[in-house]
């Protein structure tokens, strides 16, 4: 069977939303740190990734 989960990262200035999604029902939201994003998504499988980022976090990356 394929995985048909997919993932929502809302990424903003001091959190990251991270939101898994399958068959059109969530399976988890939750805020983490930004390093702990990073371990979750090392230790991940390849997988289907949206990201979103706010004006706050767009303005400090470009500086």
């Amino acid at each position: 069977m394929i995985d048909t989960t997919v993932y929502g990262v809302g990424l903003a200035k001091h959190v990251i939303q991270l939101c898994a999604v399958a068959n059109q029902q969530e399976l988890s939201n939750v805020e983490v740190k930004p390093r702990e994003f990073g371990s979750w998504l090392e230790s991940s499988s390849p997988l289907k990734v949206l990201y979103d980022a706010c004006a706050v976090f767009n303005n400090r990356r470009e500086r």
